[in-house]
């Protein structure tokens, strides 16, 4: 994965989560590939963990790779656990409109309330 720049810790489970996801998005425009991600600042401490988005086609090309969000941590007790993988895409009932991501925030964690990033992407 060096040529999309994907760290390895992304390949490995945590806590039986899957740190990398790929989803398949349909648009006018053509058949992509998301790939939702993670890169550490410091591999050794989570709170320099941020979310990416990348967007390829089904030949390998890459459209674009944004930053999302920092990554969820669980700062209760002062573990500071990372807890990859939270995000969601959903198709737009009109794929001229792209998809949204959704994603808890670390900021707003705790066992009762999230705060939330939701972005609609318009391909």
């Amino acid at each position: 994965m060096e040529e999309l720049e994907i760290q390895s810790f992304n390949f490995c489970t945590v806590d039986g989560l899957n740190p990398i996801s790929l989803n398949a998005i349909e648009t006018k425009k053509g058949n992509f590939i998301i790939v939702t991600y993670t890169v550490a600042a410091d591999v050794n401490n989570p709170l320099t963990y941020n979310d990416y988005l990348m967007l390829i086609d089904l030949n390998g090309n890459i459209y674009s790779k944004t930053l999302m969000s920092p990554s969820l941590i669980d700062s209760s007790n002062n573990n500071n656990t990372w807890i990859p993988q939270q995000s969601f895409i959903y198709p737009n009932a009109n794929n001229k409109q792209g998809f949204l991501y959704f994603a808890p925030l670390s900021s707003g964690y705790d066992d009762v309330n999230f705060n939330y990033n939701l972005t609609q992407w318009i391909m």
